[in-house]
């Protein structure tokens, strides 16, 4: 089972209904070095055959639900009527709140989703996986 069917299967199963969205963004590397794109340097960077998968579906409140299948199914919550903060126990909830946060600032619209999160791309090895 590949990446996307895998999201999809695990959405349906956690949530009871089907994701409405299945979107895969690449790893990617930079062929001229690492570190220089947050450091305003110059950057090459190639997408990889390894990525991350999202299936998700919106909701009619303002909760963000969110599975991560690569840590066991944890499972993070949070409401859009709050203020969005740093999880301390679950660190890969972060880049998730953090992209919300950044998306609820930019459109104050921004409603509730269910989320399943997968992705294979090493962590620690220079190829985006936080990114």
């Amino acid at each position: 089972m590949n990446l996307k069917e895998k999201t999809r299967a695990l959405f349906a199963e956690i949530f009871g209904y089907p994701a409405t969205h299945t979107i895969q963004a690449p790893g990617r590397v930079n062929l001229i070095g690492e570190h220089t794109d947050y450091n305003d340097g110059f950057v090459l960077p190639c997408a990889i055959d390894y990525q991350t998968v999202i299936s998700c579906a919106p909701r009619d409140d303002r909760t963000v639900r969110v599975i991560a299948a690569d840590y066991d199914n944890q499972v993070d919550e949070f409401s859009l009527d709050a203020p969005i903060v740093t999880h301390d126990s679950q660190q890969w909830s972060n880049y998730v709140r953090g992209v919300v946060k950044h998306l609820q600032q930019r459109n104050n619209t921004f409603g509730g989703v269910d989320i399943v999160i997968s992705g294979n791309v090493p962590q620690g090895a220079g190829l985006s996986s936080s990114a």
